[in-house]
């Protein structure tokens, strides 16, 4: 899938959550904040904390995500962490005289760890940006054997630049939904706010 096709399917999938979870939202454009018991605004609620458990859908790695809320600042902390489920990778050598291939099952860890801030813009709506880091290692040496040529993928740490938004129903149950720009690799989460 090429950029802009992802782009393309990274808003198809947000516009789809957002139609879909507006229905659990409960606001009543019809009076007033004082008279409606449900406030619009995210920081009246007096909640603390949000968690969530996320995935990456490209990569599958697995990991939490926090959002500190801070009524009196009306801004939320946001931190995050990734890492992969599986400790290995499989690699794929090609042979040297021929057109034979190979595959072997490599250690590999990865490590992805994210901090910013959100804005909690209705009752119920965050968006969130954050900046961080990706970490790939793995102790497999890229070699060439008498038959066989094996490479894998870049060792070492780039940055990263996180975004998306998350909503809490009236009920706290919360849902995430982001974009990670250094591999461009769509995330998603449930969790609960307190």
């Amino acid at each position: 899938m090429n950029f802009f096709g992802l782009h393309r399917h990274f808003a198809t999938t947000i516009c789809i959550l957002l139609i879909s979870l507006t229905g659990f939202s409960q606001i009543n454009f019809f009076t007033s904040d004082a008279n409606d018991s449900l406030t619009t605004d995210f920081y009246k609620r007096n909640l603390k904390l949000t968690a969530l458990v996320i995935g990456n859908i490209q990569s599958k790695d697995v990991g939490a995500s926090f959002f500190i809320h801070n009524p009196d600042d009306r801004i939320s902390y946001y931190f995050d962490f990734k890492t992969n489920i599986k400790p290995s990778y499989v690699i794929t050598g090609t042979e040297i005289n021929g057109n034979g291939i190979q595959q072997k099952s490599i250690p590999y860890r990865t490590f992805s760890c994210n901090v910013g801030i959100a804005r909690g813009f209705t009752r119920n709506w965050f968006i969130y940006g954050a900046t961080g880091f990706v970490a790939k290692r793995s102790y497999f040496e890229n070699n060439t054997t008498d038959t066989y040529s094996y490479n894998i993928p870049n060792h070492g740490m780039w940055y990263n630049v996180s975004l998306g938004a998350m909503y809490v129903s009236d009920k706290k149950i919360s849902a995430q939904a982001g974009m990670d720009l250094y591999d461009r690799s769509i995330n998603f989460g449930l969790g609960y706010t307190l």
